[in-house]
């Protein structure tokens, strides 16, 4: 039988940083992060067998991909675009791991569409609602769904009457945590503005921070184990790790809301994030969705060791149809970024 040939780019090591204005060498959280992604999926795809993995690789990092993989090296701008074409035209199907700022996501979904590839991840028009958040919050409150009273802002624009603070600041393509700043009054709202020119202005929700993992496909929307999310306290709600179970009647409120969340966005193939607030009512009248990642998140680290069940396998039966199941550990799990271990993710078949 003729091995299925996946393509599995991951941004910040498969050479995008590159293209970025100022392409100096990835490092920090967002190398860890990636990596620990690309290593985990790409793992899980080998063990599920018959299937040969195509991974872009920037030059300037030490060896990072899985043994049993095809390694592509990326020396430039032009090198990450030309084999991002090249391999998603070649391959059955291809996975896309970006940030959605700038468009780095969406362009490079459209990058696969422009040659015929299949996308396993979410398919351009998702992405290009998902990654704007103040399109994304419209849509959905037209949908009947929970979200934060918020405002669109540019630069220039004065300032919106009688918004009750305290309130979220966010970039309106932001990615994660980049650039979001809890601001308390008018005045701060004023210094923070000024850095960038769109912004969306959020009321800040108070709860439990929660991630919902889902698989999507076109015979079912299957919803993962709902875990806790573990932000700084600095008002900049940087992602530190999360945490597994919630509390049962919290996983069951959470796990409502990103169904409907899911059975309310264009139908799609892959994996998405959703992100809410589970506010203090018990009832779950107090919760609201804060916003949607049209791709792979860093929970898959966490939720890959918590399954009997290869996610990957998952994935892919879910995009073709066919009926799945997912089967948890019963144990508790905490992870933090800063401590993920990199090149240690045993594959599970």
């Amino acid at each position: 039988m003729t091995a299925i040939r996946v393509f599995l780019y991951e941004f910040v090591t498969g050479g995008g940083c590159w293209s970025l204005s100022n392409p100096q060498p990835p490092g920090g959280t967002l190398l860890t992060e990636g990596t620990a992604m690309l290593q985990s999926l790409a793992c899980d795809l080998l063990a599920v067998g018959n299937l040969e993995l195509h991974v872009l690789a920037d030059s300037r990092l030490a060896p990072f991909w899985p043994e049993g993989s095809w390694a592509h090296e990326v020396n430039g701008g032009s090198d990450e675009r030309r084999l991002l074409l090249s391999l998603a035209e070649s391959c059955d199907m291809t996975l896309v791991i970006a940030p959605e700022f700038d468009e780095l996501l969406l362009t490079r979904c459209q990058w696969v569409a422009s040659v015929g590839g299949t996308l396993l991840t979410p398919n351009v028009n998702f992405v290009a609602l998902a990654a704007n958040k103040q399109k994304l919050a419209d849509y959905l409150h037209a949908a009947g769904l929970p979200v934060p009273r918020s405002v669109a802002l540019r630069n220039g624009e004065p300032l919106p009457r009688n918004f009750p603070f305290p309130a979220v600041l966010k970039p309106i393509d932001g990615a994660g945590s980049l650039a979001v700043q809890l601001v308390r009054t008018a005045t701060e709202l004023r210094e923070y503005r000024s850095s960038r020119q769109s912004w969306r202005l959020e009321m800040f929700q108070p709860g439990t921070a929660a991630s919902v993992s889902v698989l999507c496909g076109p015979q079912q929307n299957l919803v993962l184990l709902p875990g806790q999310q573990l932000l700084t306290k600095d008002g900049q709600f940087n992602y530190l790790g999360g945490t597994w179970p919630l509390a049962v009647g919290d996983q069951e409120r959470a796990a409502k809301l990103a169904t409907r969340v899911a059975l309310a966005l264009p139908a799609t193939c892959g994996y998405i994030g959703i992100d809410l607030v589970l506010g203090p009512a018990g009832d779950g009248s107090d919760d609201v969705v804060i916003e949607v990642n049209p791709r792979l998140t860093t929970s898959y680290v966490g939720l890959r060791q918590l399954t009997r069940t290869n996610l990957a396998a998952a994935m892919l039966r879910v995009a073709e149809g066919l009926p799945v199941t997912v089967t948890w550990h019963d144990q508790a799990l905490t992870y933090h970024v800063a401590d993920m271990p990199l090149g240690d993710h045993t594959c599970i078949g």
